[in-house]
């Protein structure tokens, strides 16, 4: 425990001081102790016994009953219940809007999707057509046109290579039916023809390097324009996305993208450069062969296509999905999981997990085979069919020997070509509404753009804060409202708290000062201006806030703190950490303020953290400063070190404060306490 209150009637309390226990007894008998520990911690928290006595002979005031709702269990807890599973439900509601598409969009894993799911995502026109996406996508692309074209001149050459090849071997086998005198000068061209397009496909394929160059470029591109529109969103807009939605998107999204564009752009013009050297070589050499093998050239390419609609379907399972949510669960959760002994638990869940991915892997691997012998059967079969015609013709003076190696070996080279090809096709219509669903978030312009240049930017602010009639529900849980006809004032350097039960919108009014939303009527006003008709990015200038549970970066201490002010010395950075008490701690470390403080400042203490979140808002001297329950999860020692931090602050410079309190004892000091019940202030 870390309140005393809480500890007072246990048979043993044992204090433990720098990993070892330094006093050990009763709440009594360790109270007693001059200058102990244990008394030491009790004074911090001015909890004496006879506070104790008196807090308990005390009479607690009782509000009216209400039914407890979503916001009663904390303004903080109800957004996040909101935040995930329940965002959806908000969505539903919105009846003639496109709500439920939205919600579609957003979650729908498009790797596995039927083609009828994703047509239906584009109903009512709420994702561009086909059309338009994709030429949007090259119109971004058209600024590097001079290595596209190199690429897609390279894939062509590509393509026609195939059916060459063919031609040669038929060239080089004809020749040994040549006149003998003749063999060695016609293998010898041959040769050499061969060692040319030896050459022909190297820079065919060299060619294609500007094209992926020019596109590792564009994709570049369309990543920092979806993280900048993702960065710009107004937290409404976060609440009601998972946070897992849009890092997907990034990353999945603009795979699917890359394969179905770039990938299959190419694909297709070198198909495109096969078909057509096939079809010229064919029609060049005989026209009655060609017309044979324009009949069974399709049956052959046609083989290599059987299974791409079954893979498809089966590419992902929502079988393979529960395993892969099971094992992240358990792993995430492994010290639950030891704690309850449930081990033996988890794993049967595993095993039945698996039973329907190794059925279908049985299944796969049976149609695959049997597919596989099919088209060996039918390939087989064109194969000889072609023989059988060429030597018919032959016979009958209607080809040449030359005419017929050639169209027959020009046909095994180029039509499994185009089948093998064809499989590695891409599903385009995922990446369609891949590529829309990412640029209706570019194009998306949030109602409070932090990034938008418009509105007033005043010369000077005086912190006069004012909510007047204020009345606000979350998006997410429009039915729940948090404020009706709220209003309260705190003059410019003057000190506001705020206290009361959870639940009660306390933290709800540093959200509308910071405006991260909007009241639905009402004004919030500042200097007697509503922030409605200020700039965004200059209204959050002049406030600094620190909140209960400070988030940080992955970066060292120097740079977490200059995150407060940008371009900030390390003079200054040094200094507004000693400010706030986080100058020691932090020389005491190995690497000093270049120390890593890792993922959300995982290597420190939840006192440490909160110094350097109080150093950021000290670097930034901001005119208003805003304390969200920001000692309330510290222990006694820690709290009287950042609460000295936090007094310091507040009087180095005549500024606003607003202080969001359950500790009573934080806010003594404060000008006016406002007592917030039910969305409303009773004293």
């Amino acid at each position: 425990a870390h309140r005393l209150s809480t500890v007072m009637n246990a048979d043993s309390i044992a204090v433990v001081y720098d990993g070892r226990i330094v006093e050990q007894g009763t709440h009594q008998e360790l109270s007693q102790i001059s200058n102990g520990h244990f008394a030491n911690l009790l004074a911090l928290q001015e909890l004496t016994s006879k506070q104790l006595d008196t807090c308990d002979s005390m009479a607690i005031p009782s509000f009216p009953s209400r039914k407890r709702s979503m916001s009663d269990t904390s303004d903080s807890s109800a957004r996040a219940n909101t935040e995930r599973g329940d965002y959806l439900t908000g969505i539903d509601n919105k009846k003639g809007t496109d709500g439920e598409v939205v919600k579609d969009i957003l979650t729908v894993n498009l790797e596995t999707i039927g083609k009828t799911e994703l047509r239906g995502l584009n109903r009512d026109g709420l994702l561009d057509g086909k059309q338009s996406v994709m030429n949007r996508l090259w119109r971004l692309q058209m600024s590097d046109w001079p290595y596209l074209l190199v690429g897609l001149t390279g894939a062509i050459c590509q393509g026609i290579c195939e059916p060459v090849i063919g031609m040669l071997f038929g060239l080089m086998l004809s020749g040994f039916y040549s006149a003998e005198d003749k063999i060695r000068e016609k293998s010898d061209q041959v040769a050499l023809l061969f060692v040319l397009l030896a050459f022909a496909m190297f820079f065919a394929v060299l060619a294609k390097w500007p094209f992926g160059a020019a596109s590792s470029s564009f994709y570049k591109r369309v990543r920092m324009m979806f993280f900048k529109s993702m960065l710009c969103q107004d937290i409404a807009f976060h609440d009601t996305v998972p946070p897992g939605v849009l890092s997907a998107q990034l990353s999945h999204d603009l795979s699917l993208i890359a394969r179905a564009h770039d990938h299959a752009t190419c694909t297709k013009f070198s198909i495109m450069g096969n078909v057509a050297g096939m079809l010229i070589i064919l029609l060049f050499f005989s026209w009655r062969m060609s017309l044979v093998l324009l009949v069974v050239c399709p049956m052959i390419a046609g083989t290599g296509l059987l299974t791409k609609a079954w893979w498809k379907k089966n590419a992902g399972t929502e079988a393979e999905e529960l395993e892969a949510s099971l094992v992240s669960e358990a792993v995430s959760s492994t010290r639950t999981v030891t704690a309850l002994q449930m081990q033996d638990f988890i794993n049967s869940l595993y095993t039945d997990a698996l039973k329907k991915p190794e059925k279908d892997i049985i299944r796969e691997t049976y149609i695959t085979s049997a597919n596989s012998g099919f088209s060996n059967v039918i390939t087989m079969f064109c194969y000889g069919l072609i023989f059988s015609i060429g030597a018919y013709l032959k016979k009958d003076d209607h080809v040449t020997t030359t005419q017929m190696f050639v169209c027959v070996f020009v046909i095994m080279f180029a039509a499994p070509s185009i089948g093998r090809q064809s499989v590695n096709l891409p599903d385009e219509l995922a990446a369609e509404v891949a590529a829309a669903r990412m640029f209706r978030l570019i194009d998306l312009v949030p109602p409070i753009d932090s990034s938008s240049s418009n509105g007033l930017k005043p010369p000077s602010c005086k912190g006069d804060l004012e909510l007047r009639g204020v009345t606000f529900a979350y998006p997410t849980r429009p039915d729940v409202p948090i404020f009706k006809d709220y209003s309260v004032r705190v003059e410019p350097g003057k000190t506001l708290a705020l206290v009361g039960e959870s639940g009660g919108g306390k933290s709800t009014v540093i959200s509308l000062l910071e405006r991260f939303y909007d009241p639905q009527a009402g004004h919030v006003l500042l200097d007697g201006v509503d922030i409605r008709d200020l700039n965004v990015k200059w209204l959050r200038d002049q406030m600094g806030l620190v909140s209960q549970e400070p988030v940080l970066f992955a970066a060292s201490i120097m740079d977490n703190i200059r995150h407060g002010k940008s371009g900030a010395t390390d003079q200054e950075v040094i200094a507004a950490a000693k400010a706030a008490n986080a100058h020691m701690f932090v020389e005491g470390f190995p690497e000093k303020y270049e120390t890593q403080v890792g993922e959300r400042g995982i290597q420190l203490s939840g006192g440490q953290k909160q110094r350097i979140a109080i150093a950021r808002a000290v670097i930034k001297d901001p005119t208003i400063l805003m304390l969200d329950e920001a000692t309330s999860a510290l222990d006694s020692e820690s709290e009287r070190i950042v609460q000295a931090a936090l007094d310091n602050l507040m009087k180095a410079k005549t500024r606003t404060t607003i202080m969001v309190a359950h500790r009573l004892s934080t806010v003594k000091n404060a000008d006016s306490i406002a007592v917030i019940y039910d969305g409303r202030i009773v004293e």
